[in-house]
């Protein structure tokens, strides 16, 4: 239970409990949990990286350089280094919070180590190498990706008694091999959006991760559109569609059906529903449709799978 940091501050890499937050300390690291009021945050001139995830009922209100944003339950956001951030929270709402807060050091080590020849490692293994800003700093639904679904199982972990016998370093260097994996292909798909300037590019990326994240949460139980979709992203129709493309391959219509038969699969295979009530549930037209796509897809139609 969350209760375990219930008005306290606790940091892994020192393994101490504390009742106010302290200053930061520079090119100290942490691996912050706490439940507890935090009206006022921040890190300025800290020169670390930073990744917050949050399971608090209330959003966090982040503000950057690059304007203001919300943190909300089950999303975490990347601040890179020399990213001035502020985070303020309702002085009325304890907030459920799991940082990272890593120090130029341990940020300059992994990067040599991720940029470096094996045989270099080898002949200086404790050299270092400049940091470059290279993850995207945006929000992140944690359920959509394997870094999310990291630091909820590490969220889970630490309101057990097991989180203080674990090595806060293997968790960075775990978490930090995750996301580097993870960017590098997000950078890898920013390429393949039209334009030539790499802000303009990234700015793209993240409206399309929120068409990409929206598509994920609603496509059981709701009807989904290219127009919600833009006006969800805060691109053209057109432009949504060229993007999306250009970066996961397939268009959104595409993509959600991707989706909708890899769950119309488990479903029919779990035998705990009717085809009828599988088409239903993922909000085809009919039965004709889903039965044809389906069958387009896996090569049987559902009714061989469910009574072979």
């Amino acid at each position: 239970m969350s209760s375990n940091y219930l008005d306290q501050y606790y940091n892994l890499f020192s393994n101490n409990k504390r009742q106010h937050l302290n200053p930061l300390t520079k090119d100290k690291n942490y691996l912050m949990r706490f439940h507890t009021f935090l009206p006022y945050s921040y890190s300025k001139e800290q020169n670390s990286f930073s990744l917050v995830y949050s399971n608090s009922s209330q959003p966090m209100n982040l503000i950057t350089p690059n304007g203001s944003s919300k943190l909300k339950k089950n999303q975490f956001t990347i601040l890179n280094p020399k990213t001035d951030w502020e985070f303020v929270a309702s002085q009325e709402e304890r907030i459920d919070i799991l940082s990272f807060i890593l120090s130029e050091e341990i940020m300059s080590k992994f990067s040599f180590c991720t940029n470096s020849s094996e045989t270099k490692l080898l002949d200086t293994p404790f050299d270092t190498a400049k940091y470059d800003s290279f993850f995207i700093e945006t929000m992140y639904k944690a359920d959509h990706s394997e870094s999310g679904r990291f630091l909820k199982q590490l969220y889970a972990i630490s309101n057990t008694s097991t989180y203080q016998l674990m090595n806060p370093d293997e968790i960075v260097f775990e978490l930090l091999g995750i996301l580097y994996k993870e960017q590098s292909q997000y950078n890898t798909r920013i390429e393949n959006i039209r334009g030539k300037k790499q802000s303009t590019k990234r700015e793209i990326f993240k409206r399309i991760l929120i068409a990409f994240e929206y598509i994920n949460d609603n496509f059981e139980g709701k009807k989904i559109n290219i127009d919600e979709l833009a006006l969800t992203s805060g691109l053209s129709e057109y432009h949504l569609y060229s993007s999306f493309k250009a970066i996961y391959k397939k268009t959104p219509h595409q993509y959600l059906n991707h989706l909708r038969m890899k769950k119309a699969k488990q479903y029919l295979d779990s035998g705990k529903m009717t085809i009828s009530e599988v088409s239903d549930r993922l909000q085809f037209p009919d039965l004709a449709s889903f039965s044809k796509l389906f069958k387009k897809t896996y090569g049987v139609a559902p009714s061989k799978l469910i009574y072979s």
